[in-house]
């Protein structure tokens, strides 16, 4: 596999032309990724309602290998409805005390699905998987390049 992306000097042009696709389906699928997260915080960041909850709790999520811990929070909505909710972004487990104010970000038409404020406002994630698709791209003009000058 590796020698699809860093091919040796005697590769043919056939499966340097397949590492460039590959390269090149990699930074589209990257930047798609990036492109979404970003919009999706911006939304939420432009559309949703901010409030304060109490942590109460974590909720425990069991994976095939690992565990993820999800807060409990209890908050009051805009229109004055009690919601105790799981918040969608997954912490350590020691991060959150029972009892402690977070402040929280949603959407009114699903409180029931809380983000932490810090996660909608850091758009740092996406800015690296974007990075990651720039880094690809430029690869796969590299190796576009190396393709063009192996068929001469």
């Amino acid at each position: 596999m590796l020698g699809l992306l860093f091919p040796n000097a005697q590769a043919t042009p056939a499966r340097l032309l397949f590492g460039m696709a590959l390269l090149l389906v990699a930074s589209l699928f990257f930047g798609y990724l990036g492109m979404i997260d970003a919009h999706r915080r911006r939304a939420l960041a432009t559309h949703g309602i901010q409030t304060e909850a109490i942590v109460v709790g974590l909720e425990t999520r069991r994976g095939r290998r690992t565990s993820h811990y999800h807060p409990v929070a209890e908050f009051v909505t805009r229109d004055g409805r009690k919601m105790r909710a799981v918040i969608v972004n997954s912490v350590s487990q020691s991060d959150y005390v029972g009892g402690e104010r977070v402040a929280i970000m949603y959407y009114a038409a699903q409180p029931d699905q809380p983000r932490f404020l810090s996660t909608v406002t850091d758009s740092g994630g996406s800015w690296l998987v974007l990075g990651i698709s720039v880094v690809l791209l430029v690869a796969a003009g590299f190796r576009a390049r190396r393709v063009l000058q192996a068929m001469a």
